[in-house]
């Protein structure tokens, strides 16, 4: 996606839940366009949409927690991506996001112990 086109790939992601609202990849798309143009929030919303359609969908449960640290949920966002580690270990999105979400928060041995995968 080209810096500057988000809302032209939000209208298109709406056209897409327009025909198919079921589409969980369309829900975390359109969650990943309002995460670009700094709408949190929504984003949060949208990529929980995609997550509860299909729960194996871990791309959409780890966007929604970041979108939650980024609205000052970080209690919530820490233990969701938690939960998600516990689920799938080896998902390097999630902990490299759990460990800069541990280091902003002043927890850098938890931090560090996170990175180990440990």
């Amino acid at each position: 996606m080209t810096p500057g086109r988000f809302k032209e790939a939000e209208r298109d992601y709406l056209a897409v839940l327009a025909v198919e609202p079921q589409n969980a990849a369309a829900w975390n798309n359109l969650g990943n366009t309002n995460a670009g143009m700094g709408n949190w929030a929504e984003a949060a919303e949208f990529f929980g949409r995609g997550a509860a359609l299909s729960p194996t969908f871990s791309f959409a449960s780890a966007n929604r927690a970041v979108a939650l640290f980024q609205t000052g949920q970080t209690d919530a966002a820490v233990r969701e991506m938690r939960a998600l580690l516990r689920k799938y270990p080896d998902f390097p999105d999630t902990r490299a996001a759990l460990t800069a979400a541990l280091w902003s928060l002043g927890k850098e041995a938890d931090a560090e112990t996170n990175w180990c995968g440990r």
